[in-house]
């Protein structure tokens, strides 16, 4: 069965970049994961669509963050941290019904659909 999902930037607390500051947006802990081409480190930089937004939005906002300040770390810890820190951001995330209700959402960044190949043997 086909299902669609959206990658989003998930978002925990209020909806942060429609009614925070950057004052308050400053001491968010700001995390990725390893998923090219959305987020990915290239030669030691961080690279990737979804964090060519993050750090738009940090611009627009007036934050003082800037690329240097968001985590990289692996997928289970960012996502069991942004379920049990307050303060946190865990960008991109795939939006699912399961998820819907746990966080706040910001997005979609792009569509996508999840399908399984396999041998018709």
């Amino acid at each position: 069965m086909k299902k669609k999902t959206w990658f989003v930037l998930s978002v925990l607390g209020v909806l942060l970049f429609t009614t925070l500051n950057a004052v308050v947006l400053d001491n968010f802990v700001i995390m990725t994961e390893q998923y090219p081409p959305y987020n990915f480190e290239q030669n030691g930089l961080l690279k990737g669509i979804a964090t060519d937004i993050m750090v738009e939005m940090f611009k627009r906002d007036g934050s003082k963050k800037t690329i240097k300040d968001i985590q990289l770390l692996p997928w289970a810890r960012g996502y069991k941290d942004v379920q049990d820190k307050p303060n946190t951001i865990l960008f991109a995330m795939t939006r699912s019904a399961e998820r819907e209700k746990m966080f706040k959402w910001v997005g979609p960044i792009s569509p996508t659909k999840i399908v399984l190949h396999a041998k018709k043997s």
